[in-house]
């Protein structure tokens, strides 16, 4: 991961095909481990929020496949 820019309201990042895929699987697995009442509390947003992030990054790892 190589931070490219941040500033106090987001964060520019350059990940490696790899990384995005730990990071999808991640958030696959938390939403599985963590019922979906706690999810805000556990990981800081609400569970449509935390859904929508991992349905894209699915969808760009899955557009990056021949």
């Amino acid at each position: 991961m190589k931070v490219i820019s941040k500033d106090p309201s987001s964060v520019l990042v350059r990940l490696t095909k790899q990384e995005l895929t730990i990071l999808a699987n991640s958030i696959n697995e938390a939403q599985e481990a963590i019922e979906e009442w706690e999810l805000p509390t556990r990981v800081g947003s609400e569970p449509a929020e935390v859904e929508e992030l991992r349905r894209q990054l699915s969808d760009l790892l899955r557009a990056d496949q021949p």
